[in-house]
Order: C-alpha cells, then structure tokens, then sequence
C-alpha cells in the first residue's frame, strides 16, 4: 500500500488495477452478451411513433425519435419537457399549435 496524503483510509495498491474491477458481469447487469442495448435508455419506454402509444411520453424525446428536425422551428419550445397527454389537453394557443405540429404529416420520419 502507497500512502496518500489525504491519511490511510484513502491509500492506493501498488501495481496495475485489476482489468475486471469496474466490469459488471453479464448476467448481473441484465443483459446478455452479444445483445445491443435498446435505443432508448429506459425500457418501458415505447419504440412505436404511433401517438396513442406515446401519450405518456415527454414531447422532446418523441420529437427526437419520430419527428424531422424541421419540427422544432414551430414547434413551442415550453413544451419540449412536456408529457404528450398534458399538450393534448392544453387549451392555450401554444399547447394547440404543439398538438397540430406533433400531428402534421409532413414532420413524420421516414424509416
């Protein structure tokens, strides 16, 4: 053990840190090896861009998965963080004009 100048609780090993230290193993972390993570880092979280599976989702993430780029020009920048559902039922001209921009057919990403 090397000392530290901050006192023998913070000593370091001598040597290499040892490859596997800061390696989850596979079956600890949930995923198997080989598989790629899902494209979202939260797994209940829908990959469809059908809106009625997304309501629950926040605008900005949506936007960034299923909407062109272009959306974000007309589209209410208070609303980003936004949950879909509460845009949905917003009754202010912004709120409308999010709900149109999020339906407008044009802004859809072709996959």
């Amino acid at each position: 053990m090397i000392p530290c100048r901050r006192g023998p609780k913070h000593s370091r090993q001598q040597g290499r840190v040892s490859e596997t230290a800061f390696v989850t193993p596979p079956a600890a972390s949930g995923v198997s090896p080989g598989v790629p993570p899902t494209a979202t880092p939260y797994p209940n979280v829908p990959m469809s861009c059908a809106m009625s599976q997304n309501l629950r989702t926040v605008a900005d993430s949506y936007i960034s998965r299923c909407r062109k780029a272009g959306i974000r020009k007309v589209f209410p920048r208070r609303y980003l963080r936004h949950v879909i559902i509460k845009i949905k039922s917003g009754e202010s001209a912004p709120a409308q004009t999010a709900w149109k921009a999020l339906n407008d057919r044009r802004w859809i990403k072709q996959r």
